[in-house]
């Protein structure tokens, strides 16, 4: 039987480390990080961010993430949740292929950086790694265009894998953590056709939800292990893909 895809991206996460990344990836992803920032800053008084900030503020909690802009710390999920929103406010954040992975895995790798106060090096293993898985995913999609959006679709995948690999889960848990971004994945282009505030909520929901996610994980939720080719999988409900496209040469290119 061929390799699971969650499989294969799991054993790939676990075994990566800074020193085996092309110093070319290194450097686009802190360009990239510095650009997200950027927008996201820009973006912390548009139309709709105060509603974010109210409410993940009135829930309070542990102090574990920074909220961007605006000072003070909440729970990595909220944080996640929070910064994934300012980041797309603008909708100037990275694109590629149709997904703005960085505004969500950015803000879900930062929450969970601070929270296990995590060196440099590994900050940015996991931030390479799991933008690149988003990306990945972007780029095997096939077929006509559901509908979903795939920036929450796909980006909810690199939010669980930054998670995961952050909080150094083995490949059965990250595994289990890509099944869970499964279970609470979404995100359609609905609020882009109706001009609504929702489609800058959207970076947002994936981001707090893979954090969710990697977190379940750590703690022995199991979840589906066929998350991408099941027959209820991504590929199969969400948008065609090709898992082959996928794990081409991962570990030796990298998108972002």
């Amino acid at each position: 039987m061929a390799t699971l895809l969650a499989e294969e991206l799991a054993a790939h996460l676990v075994s990566l480390r800074y020193e085996a990344l092309p110093p070319t990836a290194v450097a686009a992803a802190k360009k990239v990080m510095l650009d997200t920032l950027a927008v996201a800053w820009a973006g912390t008084d548009a139309r709709g961010t105060s509603a974010a900030l109210a409410v993940v503020r009135g829930q309070g909690g542990t102090p574990e993430g920074t909220i961007w802009g605006h000072g003070g710390e909440l729970p990595a999920v909220s944080a996640a949740f929070a910064n994934g929103v300012f980041a797309a406010a603008l909708d100037f954040d990275s694109h590629y292929l149709g997904v703005h992975s960085d505004g969500v895995v950015l803000p879900a790798a930062l929450a969970i950086a601070e929270r296990e106060a995590v060196d440099g090096k590994k900050f940015l293993t996991a931030l390479v790694a799991a933008n690149d898985i988003v990306c990945r995913l972007g780029r095997s999609a096939q077929g006509a265009h559901r509908g979903w959006y795939y920036t929450a679709i796909f980006g909810i995948v690199g939010a669980a894998a930054a998670t995961a690999r952050l909080l150094e889960l083995d490949v059965d848990a990250t595994r289990n953590a890509f099944g869970i971004a499964l279970a609470q994945a979404s995100g359609t282009q609905q609020p882009a056709v109706e001009h609504t505030l929702t489609m800058r909520f959207q970076a947002g929901f994936a981001a707090r939800s893979g954090v969710l996610g990697g977190l379940l994980a750590a703690e022995g939720v199991t979840a589906p292990l066929q998350a991408f080719e099941g027959k209820f999988g991504l590929f199969s409900l969400y948008q065609p893909g090709d898992a082959k496209s996928v794990s081409a040469d991962l570990g030796r290119t990298y998108h972002n």
